[in-house]
């Protein structure tokens, strides 16, 4: 388990609803070595097992100075989604970035079309 999972906590509660997480975030370019800045969305369908949403705030926090790509970042966030809700969830991970001029959308999980 890496050090980044650690901070993403998930809370048990009796109720089995669909969940949409938004947020900005940035990384860096391993190109450029500028930041570019992300917005992700995650969906998933909770099954008692939920992402708090303060430690979700701090795990893509910890991505402000990691050099990585977008489609490792996306394919990243998506593998520790499964890890922290439970393999047997179904998890959607949406990474939308601007790059010079270029809008860029990266799609992993279930209900993606390839």
């Amino acid at each position: 388990m890496s050090w980044r999972l650690w901070t993403l906590q998930t809370i048990r509660i009796d109720a089995n609803v669909k969940v949409r997480l938004k947020a900005e975030f940035t990384a860096v370019c391993p190109i450029s070595e500028t930041a570019d800045i992300y917005e992700v969305e995650v969906e998933y369908e909770g099954r008692g097992e939920y992402i708090e949403l303060g430690s979700f705030k701090r795990y893509l926090e910890s991505f402000r100075n990691e050099k990585i790509y977008h489609e490792q970042l996306c394919e990243k966030i998506w593998k520790d989604m499964k890890y922290v809700l439970g393999e047997n969830t179904p998890v959607r991970v949406r990474l939308t970035s601007r790059y010079l001029g270029i809008t860029v959308v990266v799609e992993m999980g279930e209900g993606t079309q390839p």
